[in-house]
């Protein structure tokens, strides 16, 4: 079942199978905004160019889940080069991030069909350099780790009146039928 409101063209796209997907990214970076494509060339969306990092760009999103639970993403750039050192001591924590999944004309193209729908939303929680090898070679890989929702290690509590009801939804019986429902609950006692 499709929980989001995606644009009819790109459905239809999807839903014929065989088509040529594309993840935008878009992270509010302290030096400037950073807006990328797994693609190559520039996509324009949202009135603002998207840059193509092509194959070096990875991104893990969680599946979608219903929940107060902390969910978490990451994305990398792998074989990132040199220049990056500059950004790396960035403070990201806290900064908004989001990913947008879309479908393009051609593979590896930069023509949208319809338009991207956002998969996933979150804060910068931290950013991780590292590496792996491979053919031999050392290839750098930086991860920026994105958050939404709590903390497990987060304790909260939500308080929502009757009245609270009636001001956002004035027909609205909900807050009157559920007043005193706990108080109701502790004096029930199961059937002898």
């Amino acid at each position: 079942m499709v929980t989001r409101n995606i644009h009819p063209d790109t459905m239809a796209a999807i839903s014929a199978g065989g088509f040529a997907p594309v993840v935008l990214v878009y992270l509010d970076w302290p030096d400037g905004l950073v807006r990328m494509h797994s693609n190559v060339g520039t996509i324009s969306f949202g009135g603002n160019d998207w840059t193509g990092v092509g194959p070096f760009l990875n991104v893990q999103a969680p599946e979608e889940a219903q929940g107060l639970a902390q969910s978490v993403a990451s994305v990398q750039l792998v074989g990132a080069p040199d220049e990056l050192d500059a950004y790396l001591d960035a403070p990201i924590r806290g900064r908004m991030s989001e990913i947008w999944f879309g479908v393009v004309t051609e593979r590896a193209g930069s023509t949208l069909i319809g338009q991207p729908f956002r998969i996933y939303a979150g804060y910068m929680d931290g950013l991780v350099e590292g590496g792996r090898s491979e053919n031999g070679d050392f290839v750098r890989i930086v991860t920026v780790e994105v958050a939404n929702g709590p903390s497990q290690r987060l304790s909260a509590s939500l308080y929502h009146t009757d009245e609270d009801q009636r001001r956002q939804h004035p027909a609205d019986t909900a807050g009157r039928l559920v007043i005193n429902t706990e108080r109701r609950y502790e004096r029930l006692t199961w059937p002898e």
